[in-house]
C-alpha cells in the first residue's frame, strides 16, 4: 500500500510538471497570436536582420579596402547600395576604420588628382562627411607641400586663363594659400607675364573694343605693369 501511494504521488507531480510547461508554451503562442505575430515569422525576421548585418558590413570592408571613406560618407553610401540605415549604421559602426586616417587617406588622394590649400583641403574634407578635427588631422598628415600645392594651382589657372602675377598670387591667396606659398606658385610657375598681357588684351578684346589707352589702364588694373600692359595691347594690334 506505502508503495502504490508513493507511486501515485510521483506520477501526480509529473503530470503537474507537464501540464505547467503547456499552459506556458500556450500563453507564449497566444502572445505572438494577439500581436499578429507566428513564432516563426519573428525568428525569419530576427535571422533577416542578422543577415541584413553581416552583409552591410562585409560591403563597408570592401569599400574601406580600396578608397577612404567618412563615417556619415559610409552610411551614405550602403545605403545607396539598398542597405537600410540601420544596417548600414552598423556596418560603419563595426567596420573597425580609424577615421583620422580614413580622412588622411582622403586627403591624400586629393592631392594627388589636384591642388589644395590647407584650408581648402580641411573644406573638402569636412564636405566629404568628415567632421573638423578629423579633417584638420587629415590635412595635417596628408604629406601635403603648401608651396608645391601653389605651384600646381598656379599651373592650373593659367591653362584656363591669363594673369598678371600680382593677380595671380591674389587669386591664390583667395583660394588659401598664404602669401609664402602664393608667391612660390607665381614666382616659380615659368610664366611670360608679357605673354600672359597679351592673352589677357586678347580676352577683353573678344568681348568688347577699347581704345589703345583704356587697355592699357584695363591692364595695369589687372596687375600688370606699364611695359607689360603696353607690349599686350601692341601685340593686339595696336
Amino acid at each position: 500500500m506505502k508503495n502504490r501511494k508513493s507511486s501515485n504521488t510521483l506520477y501526480f507531480k509529473i503530470f503537474i510538471i507537464l501540464f505547467a510547461i503547456l499552459a506556458t508554451s500556450n500563453l507564449y503562442a497566444l502572445s505572438y497570436v494577439s500581436h499578429g505575430i507566428k513564432s516563426s515569422d519573428n525568428v525569419n525576421h530576427a535571422s533577416n536582420l542578422n543577415s541584413g548585418q553581416r552583409n552591410a558590413l562585409k560591403k563597408a570592408k570592401s569599400y574601406l579596402g580600396f578608397m577612404a571613406f567618412s563615417y556619415s560618407g559610409l552610411i551614405k553610401q550602403l545605403e545607396y547600395e539598398g542597405f537600410t540605415f540601420e544596417q548600414s549604421t552598423y556596418g560603419a559602426d563595426n567596420c573597425g576604420a580609424n577615421w583620422n586616417n580614413q580622412a588622411a587617406k582622403k586627403a591624400k588622394a586629393y592631392i594627388n588628382s589636384m591642388s589644395f590649400s590647407n584650408s581648402g583641403l580641411i573644406k573638402q574634407l569636412e564636405y566629404e562627411g568628415f567632421t573638423h578635427a578629423q579633417s584638420v588631422y587629415g590635412a595635417k598628415n596628408c604629406s601635403s607641400n603648401g608651396k608645391e600645392q601653389a605651384l600646381k594651382k598656379a599651373l592650373s589657372y593659367l591653362n584656363i586663363m591669363a594673369f598678371s602675377s600680382s593677380g595671380l598670387i591674389k587669386q591664390l591667396e583667395y583660394d588659401g594659400f598664404n602669401n609664402i606659398q602664393a608667391m612660390y606658385g607665381a614666382s616659380n610657375c615659368g610664366a611670360d607675364w608679357n605673354e600672359q598681357a597679351s592673352k589677357k588684351a586678347k580676352s577683353y578684346l573678344d568681348l568688347m573694343s577699347f581704345s589703345y589707352k583704356s587697355l592699357v589702364k584695363q591692364l595695369e588694373y589687372d596687375g600688370f605693369n606699364s611695359t607689360q600692359a603696353q607690349y599686350g595691347a601692341r601685340a593686339n594690334g595696336y
